[in-house]
């Protein structure tokens, strides 16, 4: 960024191609962000092939705009966490990037864990877009529940939340269920007159796409920490759903006996309260052993420790805080950080 001094000769590169946005940064030797760039949602399961390459080539080229008065474009290592198949963002990178390092291309768990703590291993519990619980022992054995998607499953993920809270929403509209601020806060969010305009939204319009009613999340966020009820109620629900997998997967490994610290990863999270304080009453129940990390990181700061660590540098506590806060700082200004 503009004043910041930067050590010359090694760049590396971060991409995270998630369910709603790609985000992209460049970050040099000493962990200063020198170049940030995002684009919309790049999961091919769910938005056309042609959407995700434009995604992710909007976040390339936005971030190397920043990379151009320090040098060419020549990069130590790139780190790429997405469930979207490397043959949409190689030609990309190919197309923009001399790479003189390694590619390597990781989990969305592993970037979450290398982004929260030096520590090679714990518990993460995802929730953006779409949710997974993952969770890799001391000794190296790993087990992970969920990320089945928007049709199977995707419980406590913002997705889940924005579709429960449209439901919501219409059974208090008819009198089927509880009244609701979320019968008038989702409508007027979409600009609609009445609430019955949502069947348009939903199948013909914004909402027809799983990043769409992910968007809608924040709205009930909001809710709940109003005080609704169906709100509320909702975000308790998510909480529980995402314990169980947490739970699942420490029972799965047989990890009750040891200490776990857990990290809390995606954009969900940033409803506070609401859905982490219901998380953390489950866990001093079922998982006593957990201990959940205050941390709240992007992603793409464990790409970019990973990517540092691959081109050669010690990644240490000092060095991670200052990747966190780089990045951080850049991202509050650019986008709600609800959706990961």
């Amino acid at each position: 960024m503009k004043g910041e001094r930067h050590t010359p000769g090694r760049y590396v590169m971060g991409l995270d191609g998630g369910g709603t946005k790609t985000v992209c940064a460049i970050v040099d030797g000493a962990g200063h962000t020198v170049g940030y760039g995002q684009g919309g949602p790049a999961n091919i399961n769910f938005v056309e092939r042609r959407l995700a390459v434009m995604s992710f080539e909007n976040a390339i080229i936005e971030a190397l705009l920043a990379l151009a008065p320090i040098g060419p474009h020549c990069l130590d290592a790139i780190c790429v966490a997405s469930p979207t198949p490397c043959s949409v963002y190689l030609p990309l990178l190919e197309k923009h990037v001399a790479l003189k390092g390694p590619l390597v291309v990781t989990g969305e768990a592993d970037a979450a864990l290398a982004g929260t703590t030096t520590n090679q291993w714990g518990l993460v519990v995802l929730a953006g877009t779409g949710s997974f619980a993952w969770l890799k022992t001391q000794d190296g054995r790993v087990h992970s529940i969920g990320g089945w998607g928007a049709m199977l499953g995707d419980e406590g993920s913002a997705h889940w939340i924005g579709l429960e809270g449209l439901k919501a929403a219409i059974r208090g509209y008819d009198g089927r269920g509880p009244c609701t601020i979320l019968s008038e806060s989702i409508a007027e969010a979409l600009g609609l007159a009445e609430l019955r305009l949502l069947i348009s939204e939903v199948y013909q319009g914004r909402l027809r796409y799983r990043h769409g009613v992910a968007s809608i999340a924040p709205i009930v966020a909001e809710a709940a920490n109003k005080g609704d009820s169906a709100a509320i109620d909702i975000l308790q629900r998510a909480a529980y759903e995402l314990a169980l997998a947490a739970r699942g997967c420490v029972i799965a490994l047989d990890a009750q006996g040891e200490p776990i610290p857990c990290i809390l990863s995606g954009g969900v999270f940033e409803a506070k309260d609401a859905i982490i304080n219901p998380l953390e009453t489950l866990f001093r129940s079922w998982l006593p052993n957990v201990t959940i990390l205050p941390a709240r990181v992007p992603q793409v700061v464990g790409t970019c420790a990973i990517a540092l660590q691959r081109a050669g540098v010690e990644i240490t506590e000092n060095l991670l805080e200052k990747l966190q806060s780089g990045i951080q700082k850049t991202q509050n200004r650019r986008f709600d950080p609800f959706l990961t």
